[in-house]
């Protein structure tokens, strides 16, 4: 249903916007049964908007517990490359974020995450580069100038003339972890 994307779900079963998939694996009675009365969170247990501890996705957290151990189980490549992705969403959620930089400006962002790690500027910082070589992640990122307070490089004019291939290295300590840009 979701690839589709009709508005309402009774369309699917409906003669002029039938969706053979859909219809002919259950019933829109059946359809509409199992999606009023399906449950994954007891309400009760709800703790208020507000109070400490509050989880905004409460009712649906042992469904995701639950995927995000199986995920966990999948092998993963020990070379990642990371990106945040926006899965596209226009309704209402708390959750929704807005990313002016992305085709889809909002829903639901997604990072991956490995041991060997490969990601753009939006992640680099020095703090977050000395907390995951700490963890023994290794990861190489493009890095904003305002990012590394008190290293200074030349500027982009003197680079350019001094031809391709040029580069400057600054190597560090912070934090008692090895740093170089």
């Amino acid at each position: 249903m979701s690839i589709y994307g009709l508005p309402g779900s009774r369309m699917y079963w409906n003669s002029t916007t039938r969706v053979d998939c859909v219809a002919d694996t259950m019933t829109m009675h059946r359809w509409e049964a199992i999606k009023r009365n399906i449950h994954f969170e007891d309400n009760t247990q709800l703790i208020p908007r507000g109070q400490p501890g509050h989880d905004q996705l409460h009712k649906v957290r042992p469904l995701l517990t639950s995927l995000l151990e199986s995920f966990q189980a999948i092998p993963m490549d020990e070379r990642l490359c990371v990106d945040e992705q926006i899965v596209p969403f226009k309704g209402r959620s708390g959750l929704k974020q807005y990313n002016p930089r992305k085709p889809k400006r909002w829903g639901y962002k997604i990072c991956n995450q490995s041991h060997k790690l490969f990601f753009d500027n939006w992640f680099t910082s020095v703090d977050l580069q000395t907390i995951l070589q700490k963890r023994t992640i290794h990861c190489v990122g493009t890095v904003r100038h305002n990012r590394l307070a008190g290293c200074s490089f030349s500027d982009d004019k003197v680079m350019k003339k001094r031809g391709k291939g040029t580069f400057e290295e600054k190597a560090t300590s912070y934090d008692g972890v090895q740093l170089r840009a």
